[in-house]
């Protein structure tokens, strides 16, 4: 279960990016769109817990990600890179989804 509240994410020379509020169920399905630079790898590295948001908060499985320690988060970096191919889309499936949605357009699923 993944599930985020009012997060947002301030960069460092750029906009904050506010997110849509998120209920994902075990088991359920997520799509990310968005033009370039709404957010989505944004929101993908504030739920595997490398970034802090500046607002708002994610719990994966129930556990609010900002009390998790800073072990089991160096943890869940390596576990990220060694899998970044998880996060880098398809070509022939970005293709076929709309690429004229809203900025960080969120669609959960079951």
């Amino acid at each position: 279960m993944i599930e985020t509240q009012q997060l947002a994410y301030a960069h460092r020379a750029g906009p904050t990016l506010q997110f849509a509020d998120v209920h994902l169920p075990q088991g359920g399905t997520l799509l990310l769109r968005g033009a370039s630079g709404a957010g989505k790898s944004t929101w993908l590295v504030l739920v595997a817990g490398l970034r802090q948001p500046a607002s708002g908060y994610v719990r994966v499985a129930g556990q609010d990600l900002a009390a998790l320690a800073p072990a089991v988060k160096e943890l869940a970096h390596c576990s990220c890179v060694a899998c970044r191919r998880c996060f880098v889309g398809d070509a022939a499936l970005a293709a076929q989804v709309d690429s004229q949605a809203p900025p960080a357009a969120l669609a959960a699923g079951v």
